[in-house]
């Protein structure tokens, strides 16, 4: 018999039409052993709530969980790895789709019993000015730095992961509302082999306003989280420190805080903290975007 797959559907500030669309997207699989857990994280005392657990009501195999209070995007993950039963876990943003042989074809490469994780290709939509733009999963030969550089996996949309290796590497990390999915990635990657399907089997919508992204105010307080999550390994490559620092600086600048933008590059610099040849190098290789 074929191994259960549980899919985490998070939804926070989303109507059932759009929790209902995710969910038929899982309907339409190819791969049928799986159960649905939707975790809603608006609040229990909330209409939207209310809204939401009367329509999944229509589902009578979906689980559905709702938080007390608003815990955040990777408190919800993680409510629905510790609520799972299968042996692997998928997560799909609630206003996220997916092709409809996407586990099908995932789930053949954790025949490796070594693999840990297995990602997509991802087509992004973008809602306001219309039409898609296509990006293939690729493999890199050092994921860890290549995830510390950039989240070149990408979504967590895209990925599904041995339940057993979820736990043991902590999860997510509640204490990011940015880059949750590039840490999840790079601690998984640093203690097991990843894989991927190169086609693009997510449909991921990019919205033109106030999405997590965008935010660099997030983005501010992530980075600087994840340099000192990760300093032991950013002291030992230069490269990486540097990028660190600039992504830092460059979320000051986008922000407007131009003094904490100059005072954070001089304190880098006297730390030795930038190398100005890595910039260079960073520049040519269009890294810093």
């Amino acid at each position: 018999m074929k191994k259960k797959v549980s899919i985490v559907i998070p939804t926070y500030k989303r109507n059932s039409s759009v929790i209902k669309n995710a969910i038929n997207s899982v309907l339409k699989q190819t791969y049928k052993n799986i159960e649905i857990i939707v975790v809603d994280d608006n609040g229990s005392e909330n209409d939207l709530s209310r809204e939401i657990s009367d329509g999944v009501k229509e589902y009578p195999q979906v689980l559905y969980i709702a938080h007390e209070q608003n815990m955040g995007a990777c408190k919800a993950r993680n409510t629905g790895i510790e609520h799972s039963s299968g042996e692997f876990v998928a997560f799909l943003d609630d206003d996220d789709s997916w092709d409809e042989r996407k586990l099908e074809k995932q789930i053949r490469k954790f025949e490796n019993s070594k693999v840990g994780l297995v990602y997509c290709g991802i087509k992004y939509i973008y809602e306001k000015k219309g039409g898609n733009i296509e990006r293939r999963a690729i493999k890199a030969n050092n994921p860890c730095k290549e995830l510390l550089i950039k989240n070149y996996i990408g979504s967590t949309s895209c990925g599904i992961v041995r339940r057993t290796c979820a736990i043991e590497v902590g999860m997510f990390d509640v204490n990011l509302k940015s880059g949750q999915d590039l840490d999840f990635w790079y601690r998984l990657a640093e203690k097991y082999e990843i894989d991927c399907v190169e086609e693009c089997l997510l449909n991921y919508t990019i919205y033109e306003n106030n999405t997590i992204t965008s935010n660099y105010s997030n983005r501010l307080s992530s980075n600087i989280y994840l340099k000192e999550k990760y300093m032991n390994v950013l002291l030992e490559d230069k490269e990486l420190m540097t990028i660190y620092n600039l992504k830092i600086a460059k979320a000051y600048l986008k922000l407007k805080m131009y003094n904490k933008t100059v005072i954070h590059i001089i304190n880098s610099i006297s730390k030795m903290e930038i190398s100005l040849l890595h910039v260079i190098k960073l520049l040519s290789q269009r890294k810093l975007a």
